[in-house]
């Protein structure tokens, strides 16, 4: 045989090896994904040391199959769900919690009722991992920050400029500027006075030519007539700008997103403590940006204080697949307005970061919240590992072959793995999120045996017990019980 029929037969003879190889990976990771984990868990460098330790600890996928099948079942999609009834099921809930609390529980039962009365459900498509959120309302561009600007389209572009004989080294950088910067305006009229202009210099393009440089970025431009002129957008680094798109709907829409967001954001602190709140501020260089920025903060802040308008100013939205799923996540999500109505009523503030820790607390109440947590934590190791294996190029239909039996726990979705099949740090967990930790609090605040409003207490001042490698398996115990 010819050296070029070896080498292609060798080639050959490589990409079966290594297909076989990545298809018994995939097979041996189905069957039994913790093992496949603690045996490779020094190649998920990416997640927190602690957290690695934790997923290391997990019982074998066969010891949980039966719960985690029982949580994929509930999670079967119902297109006809009586949401009068589970609304009634869950203000019976709080109004059974809180009922002996005095004028306070009063006062909390009614926060509860209106905001389940006022709830937005929305059926899901698909299984969804977590489906409900509490926000704060806007009054959409009439809550407009100072800062909040549109970016165009042709974000930025770069032109480069013959050098001119007539400028000598010693010649004004400023006068420097204006002349490539017009001659650079003269050859790409794109770059129109909705650009702003900056002369970068001389630049090596390659060994034998520099040529001067204009850098163009598009202006950003005011949202609406009324927003203060802004000299700087938020130091911390933080988007601000708005991205346009040709349609004229959708664009309203990402404003309005923006605008939503930066309000939750300004009513969030109202439930910090002094000094949290003050570092959690947006901070300007520019005195006037400063001075902007918090007029605006204090207006939305005082329309958001009086606890007898709690529930004009907040909403519940349930994104649900089943009667198990529209519950469950109402019953979380009221928790919250609870907590912060509390807070608002009481004159009340937090150290505490976690602000799940109220809503675990009483969705571990609800035995859906065994099965859903429990699935969590394993999805998140079969993530990890997945976002691992794809790095290895499989092939995706082998791929899905070998899944079957996680597919079916709900523990992996194909259409999730083509979609980040290019970009496998998209699956990437570095911690668990703040359910998990807010879990472990919550079952050590039950051991405690207080009443709602003591907890409620406890949440606001006391450090929240910490989950470690250590104590992990408490968590874990109580799980599968």
């Amino acid at each position: 045989m010819k050296i070029g029929g070896i080498l292609k037969l060798l080639v050959v003879l490589c990409c079966v090896a290594n297909c076989c190889a990545m298809n018994s990976a995939l097979t041996s990771f189905a069957k039994e994904p913790v093992k496949f984990f603690q045996e490779n868990s020094n190649r998920y460098n990416w997640i927190h040391n602690d957290t690695r330790q934790m997923l290391c600890k997990l019982p074998p996928l066969e010891q949980v199959r039966e719960k985690i099948k029982e949580f994929a079942s509930s999670r079967q999609s119902e297109t006809e769900i009586d949401l009068s009834s589970i609304k009634n099921r869950v203000k019976e809930f709080y109004k059974k919690l809180l009922q002996d609390s005095g004028d306070i529980g009063a006062y909390l039962i009614d926060v509860a009722e209106k905001a389940i009365d006022k709830t937005e459900f929305k059926h899901a498509e698909k299984v969804v991992a977590g489906g409900s959120c509490i926000s704060a309302i806007s009054h959409g561009i009439e809550d407009v920050p100072p800062y909040l600007r549109i970016m165009g389209k042709g974000l930025r572009g770069d032109v480069y400029l013959d050098p001119n004989d007539e400028f000598s080294a010693s010649t004004d950088k400023e006068e420097k500027a204006r002349y490539f910067e017009k001659v650079a305006r003269e050859k790409f009229p794109e770059y129109d006075d909705t650009y702003e202009a900056k002369y970068i210099g001389l630049k090596h393009v390659n060994e034998q030519w520099e040529l001067e440089h204009v850098e163009f970025t598009k202006k950003l431009s005011k949202i609406c007539v009324s927003q203060p002129d802004f000299k700087e957008v938020d130091s911390k680094g933080r988007w601000m700008e708005v991205i346009t798109s040709d349609d004229s709907a959708e664009l309203n829409s990402r404003i309005l997103e923006a605008i939503d967001y930066e309000v939750n954001e300004a009513t969030e602190l109202l439930f910090m403590n002094g000094n949290r709140a003050e570092n959690k501020k947006y901070k300007f260089n520019d005195l006037q940006d400063q001075i902007e920025y918090e007029t605006w903060l204090a207006k939305i802040q005082s329309r958001f204080m009086n606890p007898k308008t709690f529930t004009d100013n907040y909403s519940v939205k349930v994104s649900y697949i089943s009667t198990a799923d529209a519950e469950f996540f109402l019953i979380h999500e009221i928790a919250h307005m609870i907590e912060n109505a509390w807070m608002l009523k009481t004159k009340t503030m937090t150290e505490n970061s976690n602000r799940e820790l109220f809503s675990l607390y009483i969705e571990t109440m609800v035995d859906y919240s065994k099965t859903l947590r429990l699935w969590e934590i394993y999805r998140t190791l079969v993530s990890n590992c997945l976002a691992d294996l794809l790095k290895k190029k499989p092939n995706l239909t082998d791929m899905q072959k070998s899944m079957q039996s996680l597919e079916k726990l709900l523990l992996y979705e194909h259409e999730l793995i083509e979609k980040n099949a290019d970009h496998p740090e998209e699956l990437q967990y570095e911690d668990f999120n703040d359910h998990i930790y807010g879990l472990y609090n919550a079952i050590k605040l039950h051991e405690q045996e207080c009443s709602i409003i003591e907890v409620l207490r406890k949440i606001s001042t006391a450090k929240p017990a910490k989950l470690t490698p250590q104590n992990f398996h408490e968590m874990v115990d109580y799980l599968i019980s």
